[in-house]
């Protein structure tokens, strides 16, 4: 059984010449974005392997691992690509970050050459803020994210570049979507493909407008076969489901997702996650967005209230437990929600 890191080490020293850009590579260039390139890129261009280099003498490794799922196996991701011939060399600029008490928001754009971008979404960390926004989703047609992502593809596509190639892992895949939907036409034409690992989706009310419509034929969603996150709200493309080597929610960081030579080694969608993905489609037609809104609300508050800061203290039996006995009083549509998000880490605790 290999997997991304495995991949690296066979096939990283090949340059793209000789062996053409594949979706490992693309779900690689989704998760650099989660690096903190804090003070060490801004708008001028430098070697990827540079860097990388510099997070790693710099970076605080205890801390970084702390802040989520792909972050605990980032950091040695890192250590084996920072020299790689294939990826060292790639220019990389504009990395930005940003966190609010209602918005995390990052990206990084990687140059492939002079005219070609990968542009790459930062995906949602282990705060309790991160997540809280990522079912504000269900809310509203765009988030500050969202606006952010838009504002950030505007302004690093250029007149003369040719190829734009647009990624994002989890909230970061939404990101790539619903930028691409609404960056100005003349620019949104030079985007090529579009790529959503495990990303949430969109409201059915987005997926009819034209500005979807003239980009769905360049989107490729990415799921594991134990997906959460990815089967939140709708895509209306066939996802490409991939095998993963856990049954429950650490399937959404690609560092678990097997490789099969060039791709990921494809399986089928586990009837648990389509129990999620249809229990969430029949709850977001009982609410308004108002009243979605006060229920995700009062949900996060008992969280902060049992002292929880981060999703992964969440997901530890007792505390599951705790929160079930703080939401008794919950409507029973909200309890049944609650219970199928606990339910991946639960059926497999009690294997």
């Amino acid at each position: 059984m290999k997997l991304i890191n495995n991949y690296i080490e066979e096939y990283g020293d090949i340059p793209f010449s000789s062996k053409e850009i594949n979706n490992i590579d693309y779900a690689i260039f989704s998760v650099l974005s989660y690096v903190d390139f804090e003070d060490i890129i801004k708008d001028i261009k430098i070697p990827l392997g540079e860097a990388l280099t510099k997070f790693i003498f710099f970076a605080d490794r205890k801390e970084f691992v702390k802040k989520g799922f792909v972050q605990k196996e980032l950091f040695e991701f890192v250590t084996r690509i920072v020299d790689k011939k294939r990826y060292k060399d790639l220019l990389v600029s504009d990395y930005v970050y940003k966190l609010t008490d209602n918005e995390q928001f990052g990206a990084l754009t990687i140059h492939l050459s002079k005219r070609e971008k990968i542009i790459s979404f930062e995906g949602t960390d282990d705060k309790l803020v991160s997540w809280e926004e990522d079912f504000a989703f269900a809310n509203t047609s765009l988030a500050p994210a969202d606006k952010d992502a838009i504002n950030y593809l505007n302004r690093i596509i250029k007149i003369f570049d040719k190829k734009i190639i647009v990624v994002g892992h989890s909230k970061g895949g939404r990101l790539s979507v619903t930028s691409s939907m609404y960056v100005s036409k003349f620019k949104q034409d030079k985007i090529k493909e579009i790529y959503s690992f495990d990303g949430p989706g969109l409201l059915a009310s987005e997926l009819t407008k034209n500005e979807y419509l003239r980009i769905k034929h360049k989107i490729k969603h990415f799921i594991p076969n134990y997906s959460l996150v990815g089967m939140v709200f709708n895509h209306n493309v066939e996802d490409i489901v991939v095998k993963a080597t856990y049954v429950d929610i650490r399937a959404h960081s690609v560092f678990s997702w097997i490789v099969a030579g060039n791709d990921f080694q494809k399986s089928e969608l586990s009837d648990i996650s389509k129990k999620w993905h249809k229990s969430v489609d029949e709850w977001l037609k009982i609410y308004t967005p108002d009243e979605r809104k006060a229920i995700f609300r009062q949900v996060f508050n008992t969280f902060r209230d049992l002292g929880y800061v981060r999703l992964t203290e969440i997901f530890h039996v007792k505390n599951i437990l705790n929160i079930i006995l703080k939401t008794r009083k919950y409507d029973d549509d909200t309890k049944r929600i609650l219970k199928n998000f606990f339910a991946f880490t639960i059926k497999n605790l009690v294997k």
